[in-house]
């Protein structure tokens, strides 16, 4: 159903690689995941999808993608918009805002409200979101205001999910090892 970007700049349709299916299958209905991983096994790309699929079919959803450098925003929303873009027309919901880094849903193809939305940020400063996706965690340089601000705006049935390379003995590092119990 979704289109991406292969690594030889051809548009392909989403499959998920064995990682990532090896990820979605332990992440299983776990709702604060930690994904210490190797470079390029499109985990962003995963959650793009996976968030922008949510946003377009429940009603209410709000979801975020967090990165940690404006470089990245662009990039990753570009993974987003792409997908839908792409969706074809006779299944394409109706948008209130289509924007740099933000999609508005109004309502589905068949007219029924949907009322959610996806967006990219560096962080989070109100309102609440569903389901929230930090890409290369381990790099935001204020962990403070991601604890005590982005991920609050999350409720407890709500998604958290945090990826990133190891980069060391970083705050991420030690809080993937002591909820691992390494």
């Amino acid at each position: 159903l979704y289109k991406i970007k292969d690594k030889q700049g051809r548009l392909i349709t989403f499959r998920p690689n064995y990682p990532q299916l090896k990820h979605l299958a332990e992440r299983g209905n776990h709702k604060r995941n930690l994904i210490l991983k190797a470079r390029q096994f499109g985990f962003t790309t995963l959650y793009c999808i996976d968030e922008l699929d949510e946003a377009l079919w429940v009603a209410g959803r709000s979801c975020a993608i967090l990165a940690h450098e404006r470089e990245a925003l662009d990039k990753i929303f570009e993974i987003v918009k792409r997908a839908f873009l792409n969706l074809p027309e006779e299944i394409k919901p109706f948008t209130k805002y289509d924007t740099k880094r933000m999609l508005q849903f109004v309502a589905r193809f068949d007219g029924e409200p949907l009322d959610s939305s996806i967006y990219v940020a560096m962080k989070l400063r109100s309102g609440t979101v569903q389901r929230l996706h930090i890409t290369e965690s381990s790099k935001i340089k204020d962990r403070e205001e991601l604890d005590a601000g982005s991920k609050q705006a999350v409720p407890m049935s709500g998604w958290i999910s945090e990826e990133t390379t190891g980069n060391g003995f970083e705050a991420f590092y030690d809080l993937y090892t002591d909820s691992t119990g390494n």
